[in-house]
C-alpha cells in the first residue's frame, strides 16, 4: 500500500486498491503490508471505501501492518470501529440480528525466516485475541451526540415524506406504475435534500481531477490482464500487460506532478501578484492535502523522465509563507 521514501509510486496506492475492490463489489477486505505509521482511517470517496489500518510508529522501520478496507455504506454504520492490536492484527466487531455479533481479524504473520521472538509475541497476542474477542464497547461523548441528532433526522425525514407521499396520494392511483416510480424517486430525492441538503466536497487531489482519465488506464489493464489469463504463453499477450501496467504508471506519475506543478504555480501567481484572498481560499482548499501528503511521505517526487526533483508539499507550502 505504501512503498519506502525512495520509490517513485505514486502515494495514492490506496485509490487504486479500493477501485479494485469496487470492481469485485466486495463489502469488508482485510489488507496487509498497509505500511502507514500508527493507526488511523483514510476515506476514499471516489471508489467508495474507507481504509482502518494498524502500523508500527513513525519512527521505526515498517515492513509489515493491517488493515481492513470498507464500503463507506457500511463504515458510515458501524457502532464499533476497527481495533488494531498490534502491526500485524486488527479486529473488527460487526452486529448480526438477535443481539448476535460476529469478529473480523486481520491477520499478517510472520515469515518462517522472521525473528523467533518476533513469531513468540505474534502467536501469543493472536492467542490472546481468539480467546479474549473484543466487547461492544460505548463511544465517546460526541459520538453519542452524533448518534442523537442522527435519529433526530431520520425523524424529521419520515415525517416530511410522509406528509409528501399522503399529500399527493390521490394524484398517484390515476399514474402507470412507471410514473409512481419516477415520482417516488423524485420524492425521496427532493426530501432528502430539504431535510439532509447536499454535501459539496472541496478536498479534491490530483486522483479526484483525473478520475476518468485513470479509470481508462485500469481498465486497459485489466483488459489486458484477462487476455493473459485466456492466453498465458503467448509472449505478445504478456507483452502487451506489461506495457499497461507500465503506462498505468507513468501516467499516475504525470498527474500526479502536473497537479502539484499547476498548484504551485498558482500559488506563485496569487503571490506575486498580491491576491491573498485567492491564495488563502487555495491554502484552505488544500489544507488537509498538504498535511496528508507531509505525514505520508515528505520526500520529493520524482518525475519520470528527468534528474532534477521538485520540491515536496512542505517545502512548497514554507517557501510560500517566507514570501508573505
Amino acid at each position: 500500500m505504501q512503498d519506502s521514501d525512495e520509490s517513485d509510486r505514486p502515494q495514492r496506492r490506496t485509490a487504486l486498491v479500493a477501485r479494485e475492490l469496487a470492481k469485485l463489489d466486495i463489502d469488508i477486505a482485510a489488507i496487509s503490508e498497509v505500511r502507514f505509521a500508527e493507526q488511523g482511517s483514510l476515506t476514499e470517496h471516489g471508489a467508495g471505501y474507507t481504509l482502518y489500518w494498524s502500523g508500527k510508529g513513525r519512527d521505526e522501520r515498517r515492513l509489515s501492518g493491517v488493515g481492513f478496507m470498507i464500503k463507506n455504506s457500511i463504515a458510515n454504520k458501524l457502532q464499533n470501529l476497527p481495533v488494531g492490536h498490534s502491526d500485524r492484527l486488527m479486529s473488527l466487531r460487526l452486529p448480526l440480528q438477535d443481539n448476535q455479533s460476529v469478529t473480523l481479524i486481520s491477520v499478517y504473520a510472520p515469515t518462517l525466516q522472521a525473528d523467533p521472538a518476533t513469531k513468540e509475541t505474534f502467536y501469543t497476542e493472536l492467542r490472546s485475541l481468539l480467546a479474549n474477542p473484543p466487547v461492544k464497547r460505548k463511544g465517546p461523548q460526541m459520538k453519542r451526540l452524533q448518534v442523537d441528532r442522527l435519529h433526530g433526522l431520520k425523524e424529521k425525514f419520515q415525517d416530511k415524506l410522509s406528509e409528501r407521499l399522503n399529500r399527493d396520494e390521490d394524484k398517484w392511483q390515476t399514474e402507470d406504475p412507471e410514473n409512481q416510480w419516477q415520482q417516488l424517486k423524485t420524492v425521496l430525492q427532493e426530501t432528502a435534500a430539504e431535510v439532509v441538503g447536499n454535501s459539496s466536497r472541496k478536498n479534491r487531489d490530483w486522483f479526484d481531477e483525473n478520475d476518468s482519465s485513470i479509470d481508462a488506464l485500469l481498465q486497459t489493464k485489466r483488459s489486458c490482464y484477462q487476455r493473459t489469463l485466456s492466453k498465458p504463453d503467448d509472449p505478445p499477450t504478456k507483452a502487451a500487460y506489461r506495457e499497461a501496467c507500465n503506462t498505468l504508471q507513468r501516467k499516475l506519475r504525470e498527474m500526479q506532478n502536473k497537479w502539484w506543478t499547476d498548484m504551485a504555480e498558482k500559488i506563485q501567481y496569487f503571490a506575486d501578484t498580491a491576491w491573498s484572498p485567492a491564495l488563502f481560499a487555495l491554502f484552505r482548499s488544500r489544507r488537509s492535502l498538504l498535511a496528508n501528503a507531509t505525514r505520508q511521505r515528505d520526500s520529493p517526487t520524482r518525475l519520470a523522465n528527468a534528474t532534477r526533483q521538485r520540491d515536496s508539499p512542505t517545502r512548497l507550502a514554507n517557501a510560500t509563507r517566507q514570501r508573505e
